[in-house]
């Protein structure tokens, strides 16, 4: 099983829907996803995280402490 990466951008203006991406190599996945708000957040990372993602990035727009909780 290849290891799964994710990064998650977060602003009003993003669609979750469309906006994300997917890239594949031969050694591991790697996802861009997008979120409106910090409950949106949440629910991908729980998601992500059920997935295996072995490692989740995140945007300035949850500034320090969010991604601390």
């Amino acid at each position: 099983m290849k290891p799964i990466f994710a990064f998650i951008l977060m602003g009003a203006q993003y669609d979750p829907e469309k906006d994300q991406a997917h890239f594949e190599t031969e050694s591991k996945h790697t996802y861009i996803y997008t979120v409106q708000n910090w409950e949106q957040a949440k629910k991908r990372v729980q998601d992500l995280y059920q997935k295996g993602c072995g490692a989740i990035e995140v945007c300035g727009a949850f500034g320090p402490e969010k991604p601390r909780s």
